[in-house]
């Protein structure tokens, strides 16, 4: 074959010269010699063979069997791309992202350097180039100087617009960047769901502090559905790493087992803990403050339990005695005792079960801002 497309090269045949030029280049019926495929090449391609122009603009870009020069490569591929050649377009394409990805690169590394030395405003000027030209370092450099105001005006919509350019092309601090500002109404309306998606995509990269809240999300029921499975899975990955608040999370959750265990088998002072965790969250919204969920329903069911099996603090508490020490309290503005006499009146404990009464107290804590206060507020339909 190297036989035929040679004599047939050698009378200027470009075709033939195209077929040798592959024959050189990957050795088939000749040894592999990349300058010898450059020059059959190149005669292909002065013929006007695109293919040629093509593959003899990419040797010269990279310095393939001939001296690098991306001048004349670049003058070759747009020859082919003039006829139309698929592949030269590409290439072009991608030398021009290559050139810009270098420039950028560049940009940002001054930019790091001029924020080193706290000259934040040409810090600034640096991210901006780069983040323009697509680095995505740089576009979350430049959401975090919006963020701070470091060289430039606080602005968190500027900051969003920066994070999210990064976050799509998937860093992941600005990725869980993205899922605070969600969470927090900074710089766009706030949305459970979007920050969730964004805590889940840096969580997925190993970014710890979205794993601790994509965790508590999960343990919380906000913008997901609560699993527990899930919210352990994500704190124990955050708290391997290192994160406190994640250590502290996964402790709770398996101490709050391991007495919850202990109250179904009939342990006085364990139901009375159990009783205490819920009234808690009641007012923190936390562990039990899930969709559906009644955690005034639980702590009093627990604290009940308690009393049952002779514990002094329940017996107490679930008295006429404790509901007026409650109420005393709840008179003096302190926002939990005021709950813990509404859920009294609502479940009879201490005194008769008064709705109304109920009503009027969870308004009152929900108006010195405790948590399922509010939400019992609005349950019921009260506002």
């Amino acid at each position: 074959a190297v036989k035929w497309y040679r004599a047939a090269a050698e009378q200027g045949y470009a075709q033939a010269q195209v077929n040798l030029c592959v024959c050189y280049a990957n050795g088939k019926g000749v040894e592999k010699d990349a300058g010898e495929a450059v020059k059959w090449c190149r005669a292909a391609a002065e013929q006007g063979h695109a293919a040629a122009q093509c593959q003899l603009g990419v040797c010269l870009w990279t310095g393939n069997g001939v001296e690098k020069n991306e001048e004349e490569a670049a003058k070759w591929l747009q020859k082919a791309a003039a006829q139309g050649y698929a592949q030269a377009q590409q290439a072009l394409q991608e030398i021009e992202q290559q050139k810009q990805t270098s420039e950028a690169v560049q940009l940002r590394s001054k930019g790091v350097e001029h924020y080193g030395k706290k000259e934040y405003e040409q810090a600034v000027q640096c991210f901006r180039q780069s983040a323009e030209l697509g680095d995505a370092q740089a576009q979350y450099n430049l959401g975090a100087c919006y963020t701070i105001g470091a060289g430039v005006e606080k602005d968190m919509k500027e900051a969003v617009k920066w994070y999210c350019a990064a976050a799509e092309q998937g860093v992941a601090v600005a990725q869980h960047n993205l899922g605070v500002c969600y969470v927090n109404g900074e710089g766009v309306e706030k949305n459970a769901e979007e920050a969730v998606k964004w805590y889940r995509a840096a969580a997925e990269q190993g970014e710890a502090m979205a794993q601790y809240k994509l965790g508590i999300n999960y343990l919380r029921g906000w913008g997901v559905d609560v699993d527990l499975a899930e919210a352990e899975k994500w704190l124990r990955l955050a708290a391997e790493q290192g994160d406190e608040a994640a250590q502290s999370e996964v402790k709770c959750v398996e101490d709050f087992r391991v007495l919850l265990k202990k109250a179904q088998q009939g342990d006085a002072e364990s139901q009375y803990l159990v009783s205490l965790q819920y009234e808690l969250d009641a007012y923190t919204g936390g562990w039990s403050i899930n969709k559906g969920d009644r955690p005034e329903e639980e702590a009093c069911y627990w604290l009940k339990e308690a009393a049952k099996r002779g514990h002094k603090q329940a017996r107490y508490d679930v008295s006429a005695a404790g509901y007026k020490s409650w109420l005393k309290r709840a008179r003096e503005g302190e926002a939990l005792s005021m709950f813990s006499v509404a859920m009294r009146y609502e479940y009879g404990m201490g005194t008769k079960k008064n709705m109304e009464k109920a009503r009027y107290w969870y308004e009152k804590a929900a108006e010195e801002g405790h948590y399922r206060a509010k939400q019992k507020v609005q349950e019921m339909g009260w506002e």
